[in-house]
């Protein structure tokens, strides 16, 4: 039986076991205003296979053949109960609707997300145990440029590290990860969600400028290429007008680590808002985005708790480090969750 787009076949929409033939849905679906509605709209548009149950939150869609005249149609027949709607939608609403689950796209971001998320965290692990290995202490660190040139003569991928090159591809790395954040949540709490993926943007554009591990490399190579006392000197003064603006610890770098921190803590608060990636782990990212916040605050104005920051950096490393694996396998099973929707609007 072939429904039209009447009062009688839209209220039909709502009873159990009634028959929608995909040839009356374009027209049906224009008009109705029910969740049936969207289910039905969505699947039309993706391959479906005879005798398939396909579920709907409680409600169970069994997807069969006609055969009349030689000519199929694919069918579907509700089960179980019928649907109840206590607000119709307008076309707009509906439309909307529509839009936000007919976006596979979005859904690979998630992946690539999720992907680029395990990436950094293993360059985390890795920046960590160069830290172990080296005893990496910031006031052991050459703070004269003359002492940053020998360092890079002697070793110049630990020189590399020490001007944080590390964190400035990991930095890279994660803008990815927050944008599939963003993606994930933006359609239940829009406004907070972009807020934290542009400053976390915002944030790491001032690290990437501000960093001078490469152009320190660069002055080194042109130091000791040189025997002439002039161009040393001059080198010099670059070197020492570059570490005052982007050396480890320094004020000159404190917002490019101090919005990414903020940024991690906005974004846990939207992650316990949407309440898409789970409580426990938002909490560990807002209690170590709140632990790594103080350790960037003492170390870059030297309260004179240089020594002791890193009793804050440890444990908010961790649980920053637990966060991001746990959203990032979250993020890599709602990239193949195909119940999983960008929706505004949840209806009962």
């Amino acid at each position: 039986m072939t429904l039209r787009a009447s009062n009688s076949a839209r209220n039909r929409l709502y009873n159990p076991n009634s028959v929608l033939s995909f040839e009356a849905l374009p027209t049906l679906v224009t008009k109705n205003s029910g969740a049936a509605g969207i289910f039905v709209m969505r699947h039309c548009q993706e391959p479906m296979s005879k005798g398939k149950h396909y579920l709907y939150r409680d409600y169970s869609f069994l997807l069969s053949y006609e055969q009349k005249n030689l000519k199929k149609r694919l069918l579907f027949t509700m089960k179980r109960r019928s649907l109840r709607v206590k607000n119709p939608m307008s076309n707009d609403y509906f439309l909307e609707i529509l839009r936000q689950r007919s976006q596979p796209q979005e859904k690979r971001f998630l992946f690539f997300g999720g992907i680029f998320t395990v990436i950094s965290a293993l360059l985390i692990v890795c920046d960590v145990l160069i830290g172990i290995l080296n005893g990496v202490n910031v006031s052991k660190i050459p703070q004269t440029a003359i002492g940053r040139f020998e360092q890079f003569r002697t070793n110049p991928l630990l020189s590399l590290y020490n001007l944080d090159l590390l964190t400035v591809i990991i930095q890279i790395f994660l803008i990815p990860s927050y944008f599939a954040l963003y993606i994930a949540q933006k359609e239940k709490i829009y406004s907070y969600s972009l807020f934290a993926f542009l400053i976390f943007f915002f944030g790491s554009i001032l690290l990437v400028s501000n960093n001078v591990s490469l152009a320190m490399y660069e002055l080194s190579i042109k130091y000791f290429s040189t025997n002439v006392v002039s161009e040393k000197l001059l080198y010099l003064a670059a070197g020492e007008a570059l570490l005052s603006q982007g050396k480890h610890g320094s004020p000159a770098v404190f917002l490019g680590f101090f919005l990414p921190s903020i940024a991690n803590l906005s974004m846990s608060i939207v992650m316990l808002k949407s309440d898409i990636f789970g409580k426990v782990n938002s909490w560990f990212g807002i209690i170590g985005a709140l632990l790594l916040t103080i350790y960037v605050v003492f170390i870059n104005f030297h309260f004179g708790f240089t020594e002791t920051a890193a009793q804050f950096a440890v444990p908010g490393g961790l649980l920053s480090l637990l966060w991001m694996i746990l959203y990032a396998i979250r993020l890599i099973k709602l990239s193949k969750d195909d119940n999983f929707v960008f929706e505004k609007y949840q209806g009962q």
